[in-house]
């Protein structure tokens, strides 16, 4: 927003003469306004203006600098009025700058005035920081030129008219309105999907950020709060919780964390609605991804697909990364069903976890456990929607185009009965289908109860 001086413009009309035809006006010259000069501080409490960083010592090293602007706003009578301030000179001791600026005419003594830094962060003339600095913050490098960091100040003062001159005759000093917090991500390669910085109480996005590289810092202000749930998350095809904490922050201070410090989890600690999707290792614990299982020189073994109990489970069901094939034909008979899942399982221990052949409840507790947007509709018990599955296992890195239209999959119902998928591949309108029919050969996938 640009700020500007708005002079007061008086037009005088001369007396008339007798002869009204002969009327004689004059043009008053403009008013040339107040010239204006102060010196103003950072408030104690502050750590300095956010110029650049040292890490080592936890703060933030900074002065003004010349030219920049300061937005200043006061009354007369009762018209509000706004105009820009310049810093003129800075004491290198203190760090005090000096501001000049041009006041309208009719500025009195003891007027009180407001200063907002930097200029651009006032609400025009209504003596307020301007709403929606926060949602509108990049996050991204250290770039004090273009206030990255929001350092927004405020302070008010009371002005002194001095001869033909107005001055403050003490030192202002500007409260800092924010604090200033530094996120290292440090999220495995290929996640880089927006970050959202949200009040966990409303769900309201504070800063929305997307990182450059998976282990960039992010730097952002935050509104000043005491004992506040935040909630940062990752959306896109992760759309994963990274952190969930209470923190004080209080204004001008620097505060520093680590993104994410969620994972990995213990099976005890998901969350439905938050957790479907991640990945779970052979030593039983969840991580946000198989890059994330790889990190930590783990095997990746299954995918959450579902938070919450079912049949002889305590915390959820995960589906298996992969089928189990015997490298001839594409699936088995019911009668070797239960012994190709024990041999595969031998295979593929997961601490705190049993693997076993799907029931049809567990492939639909699953279907429903990984739903997006209530995406899941049970059409019937032998037919239900499965998009949000679709999804799900695409993210993960699980091939959909070996499980493509009608690729048939055991359940432990009985001799016969499987699981048939239309649509997984082609189209976005993925179902499946149970049947009852003659004991075929069928694809086998485990699930994992844990």
């Amino acid at each position: 927003m640009k700020f500007f001086c708005m002079a007061a413009v008086a037009l005088m009309m001369a007396a008339c003469s007798q002869d009204d035809s002969t009327a004689d006006f004059q043009n008053t010259p403009k008013s040339k306004g107040i010239a204006f000069t102060a010196t103003v501080g950072l408030d104690a409490d502050a750590t300095t203006r956010a110029l650049w960083i040292d890490d080592d010592n936890n703060r933030l090293i900074a002065k003004f600098v010349k030219n920049e602007t300061m937005a200043l706003v006061y009354k007369i009578g009762s018209q509000s009025y706004n105009t820009t301030a310049k810093v003129t000179d800075v004491d290198e001791e203190t760090g005090a700058a000096t501001i000049a600026a041009t006041l309208e005419d009719g500025v009195v003594n003891g007027t009180e005035l407001t200063i907002i830094y930097p200029s651009t962060a006032a609400d025009g003339a209504t003596g307020n920081i301007k709403s929606g600095l926060l949602a509108e913050q990049t996050g991204l490098g250290v770039n004090p030129a273009a206030n990255v960091f929001l350092d927004v100040r405020k302070g008010t003062g009371i002005v002194s008219i001095i001869g033909d001159q107005a001055v403050m005759g003490s030192a202002t000093k500007l409260k800092a309105q924010y604090a200033f917090c530094k996120y290292t991500l440090g999220l495995p390669a290929g996640t880089l999907q927006p970050l959202y910085i949200k009040d966990d109480a409303t769900g309201e996005i504070i800063t929305t950020v997307t990182p450059n590289n998976p282990s960039e810092n992010v730097w952002v202000a935050m509104e000043p709060a005491i004992s506040k749930a935040y909630k940062f998350e990752l959306t896109g095809a992760y759309n994963k919780i990274l952190k969930v904490g209470t923190a004080t922050l209080q204004a001008g201070k620097y505060y520093r964390t680590e993104l994410p410090a969620r994972y990995p989890l213990e099976m005890s600690e998901l969350e439905k609605g938050i957790d479907e999707g991640c990945i779970i290792a052979g030593n039983g614990k969840i991580y946000m991804n198989k890059l994330g299982v790889s990190q930590a020189s783990e095997t990746a073994e299954a995918m959450v697909a579902l938070i919450g109990q079912t049949e002889n489970n305590t915390y959820g069901l995960g589906f298996a990364l992969e089928n189990i094939t015997d490298n001839v034909y594409s699936g088995y008979y019911w009668s070797k069903t239960a012994e190709v899942v024990e041999a595969w399982a031998a295979k593929h221990p997961v601490e705190g976890g049993t693997w076993r052949l799907p029931s049809q409840t567990d492939w639909q507790m699953m279907f429903s456990g990984c739903q997006i947007n209530g995406d899941y509709v049970a059409i019937a018990s032998s037919e239900c929607t499965i998009n949000g599955f679709k999804q799900k296992i695409a993210a993960v890195g699980i091939n959909i185009q070996n499980m493509p239209t009608d690729s048939y999959y055991r359940t432990s119902k009985s001799a016969g009965w499987y699981v048939s998928f239309s649509g997984l591949f082609n189209d976005d309108n993925a179902k499946a289908k149970f049947f009852g029919d003659a004991d075929i050969r069928a694809y086998v996938r485990a699930c994992l109860a844990f």
